[in-house]
């Protein structure tokens, strides 16, 4: 939420008859400011709701003593995309036997996300591969017979708006040969 971003109003701020201003106290203090003539609560800087989500204050309103208003207010920060999500490891190393057997799971690939409600998409990047990749699950699997002994694979997750990549690294292991 940027600075300046309208919240709501405080009812019951306005100019006292006589023409003066009220004073208006925020306890405790917060990253809002009440503008003094209409009551309008506006956020003073950027609020993150991974920083913090929830804003609980008390406003008072007083007009040179005479009258007071006290309002609690209570501010729900709205979470929007914007941090990247991140896999466990930034690389992965893997051994397996050359014929290990296709649909066989090598690896579970990991992500988090710390903003709210994003799916995450999982995806390989580095084509052509013997491997496969379950978009929703990051299940890594062997989808061709390997022909090498090793490959190099890069791996994508996304939310939608961000990606981020990480390295897996196969290993194919070959029987001994039988001399005869």
């Amino acid at each position: 939420m940027p600075a300046g971003t309208y919240i709501g109003k405080v009812d019951g701020v306005t100019s006292s008859p006589n023409g003066t201003l009220p004073v208006i106290h925020l306890s405790p203090p917060v990253p809002f400011t009440v503008e003094l003539h209409q009551g309008a609560v506006y956020t003073f800087f950027g609020l993150d709701r991974e920083a913090k989500s929830i804003y609980n204050f008390d406003v008072l309103v007083s007009d040179n003593g005479v009258d007071s208003l006290l309002a609690n207010v209570t501010v729900h920060v709205l979470d929007v995309n914007d941090n990247s999500p991140v896999f466990t490891r930034q690389m992965y190393n893997v051994s397996m036997k050359v014929d290990t057997p296709v649909s066989t799971v090598i690896l579970m690939l990991r992500a988090t996300d710390v903003d709210l409600r994003n799916q995450l998409v999982y995806s390989i990047v580095s084509h052509p591969s013997p491997f496969a990749i379950d978009s929703t699950t990051g299940t890594l699997s062997v989808e061709q017979a390997l022909d090498k002994p090793g490959y190099a694979v890069r791996v994508q997750v996304s939310d939608g708006i961000f990606n981020t990549q990480a390295w897996v690294y196969i290993t194919a292991i070959f029987p001994d040969e039988v001399v005869g």
